[in-house]
C-alpha cells in the first residue's frame, strides 16, 4: 500500500515495483524515466515512460502518463490481470497488447497513435474499451478477439487507412474514419464521418463544436460527459475525460509569423502557440539570420499584457525570451509576442 513519489527529473532505470506498491509522478511532462513493471493493485500516474508498462496481476491504474513504447507501450501479461488504463497518451508500434485468459480490462479515455495495431487483446474474459481515440495510419487500430465473451467496445473514434472492421455486436456507437474496408452492417450500430478535430496534426483530438461526433456516443446516462449531456465519442467524451492538462503538453507548437519587405523597413512578427490555455511560463530561443535581419525588441501582446518579459542575447543570432505572470492565460488569442 506504500506509494513511491518521483520527483522532476529524467531517469535512465527501469522500476520495478513490489506488490500494491504505487508510483506517482509530478507530472508527465517533469518525469521520464525508462520502464515500469507494475504489481498488483496499485497506481502508476504523471510519468512519461520511454519503453514500455508490464502489467503483472491485480488490478492496476495506469492514468495520465504518456507511454512511448518502442515496439509495445503497455503489456498484459500475467494472470489474474485487470487494469484499468485511463486517459493516457499511448504511441507505439502496438500500444495495447494481452493475451490473458483471466481478468477484465478497461481502457478508457486514452490516446492511442499506433504504427501497427492501436489495440490487441485476445482471450480476456472481460473487455471493456470505451471512448478512445486510435489511430494507425498503416494498419488497424483495433483487433479484439470477437471470442472474448463479455466484450463492450463504444465511443471510440477509430482512424486507419487499411483496418477493415465488422458487423460485431460488442461494436456500437464507434465512429470509423478513412478505413480501407467497412462492412455495411457494421454501419447499422457504428459511423462514418470525418470527426473534425481540432487539430490532428498537433495531437490536439478535442472535437469541433460541429463535429457529428458530439453527444453521438451511448445514450445510457452512465456514460455523459462531465456536464450531464449525452456521451462525445472519442477521448473527451463521458465521465472522466481525457485531461485537459495532458492535451496542453502534447498539443503546444510554437509559430512565427511569416512576412516580407525591403531593406532599411522595419516590420513586426509575430509569435504564437496553437493552443495557450494555461499558459503561465514559457521559455525558448529564438533564432535569425543576422546577415539580413537586426533585432529592435519584443514586445507583449493583448494575451500576455500581464506577463513579465526577459529576455537576453545568447550570440549575434540568438535570444533567450522568457514569459511568466502569477495567473493564467484564458487562451482568448493566440499570439503571445
Amino acid at each position: 500500500g506504500d506509494t513511491l513519489k518521483i520527483m522532476p527529473g529524467n531517469y535512465s532505470e527501469s522500476f520495478k515495483t513490489k506488490p500494491r506498491v504505487s508510483i506517482i509522478g509530478a507530472g508527465a511532462d517533469k518525469c521520464k524515466i525508462v520502464t515500469i513493471n507494475a504489481l498488483d493493485d496499485c497506481v502508476v500516474k504523471g510519468l512519461t515512460i520511454s519503453s514500455s508498462l508490464y502489467c503483472q496481476k491485480g488490478t492496476p491504474i495506469i492514468s495520465e502518463n504518456i507511454i512511448r513504447g518502442d515496439i509495445m507501450g503497455i503489456i498484459l501479461n500475467e494472470n489474474p490481470c485487470s487494469p484499468i488504463n485511463s486517459k493516457n497518451f499511448i504511441t507505439s508500434n502496438e500500444c495495447i497488447f494481452g493475451s490473458i485468459t483471466d481478468g477484465h480490462a478497461v481502457i478508457k479515455n486514452n490516446i492511442i497513435i499506433a504504427g501497427v495495431v492501436g489495440i490487441a487483446i485476445n482471450n480476456y474474459e472481460y473487455l471493456t474499451i470505451i471512448n478512445n481515440v486510435i489511430s494507425a495510419p498503416n494498419s488497424v487500430g483495433l483487433a479484439s478477439s470477437v471470442l472474448i465473451p463479455n466484450n463492450i467496445e463504444k465511443n471510440n473514434i477509430l482512424l486507419s487507412d487499411s483496418g477493415a472492421y465488422f458487423a460485431n455486436p460488442s461494436l456500437s456507437y464507434n465512429n470509423v474514419w478513412k478505413a480501407g474496408h467497412i462492412d455495411p452492417e457494421f454501419l447499422k450500430n457504428n459511423n462514418s464521418v470525418d470527426p473534425q478535430f481540432v487539430n490532428k496534426n498537433i495531437l490536439d483530438f478535442r472535437l469541433l463544436p460541429g463535429s457529428l461526433c458530439k453527444n453521438a456516443g451511448d445514450p445510457n446516462p452512465i456514460y455523459n460527459n462531465i456536464d450531464g449531456t449525452r456521451n462525445d465519442i472519442g477521448a473527451y467524451g463521458g465521465p472522466d475525460p481525457f485531461d485537459m492538462v495532458l492535451t496542453s503538453q502534447l498539443s503546444r507548437s510554437i509559430n512565427v509569423s511569416s512576412l516580407s519587405g525591403y531593406p532599411g523597413d522595419t516590420i513586426s512578427v509575430y509569435i504564437s502557440l496553437d493552443n495557450n490555455a494555461g499558459l503561465g511560463k514559457i521559455d525558448f530561443t529564438f533564432q535569425y539570420d543576422n546577415t539580413v535581419l537586426s533585432f529592435l525588441k519584443p514586445e507583449l501582446t493583448d494575451a500576455t499584457s500581464k506577463f513579465s518579459l526577459d529576455y537576453r542575447n545568447l550570440s549575434s543570432n540568438e535570444i533567450k525570451l522568457t514569459l511568466s505572470a502569477n495567473s493564467n492565460t484564458a487562451g482568448m488569442t493566440k499570439n503571445i509576442l
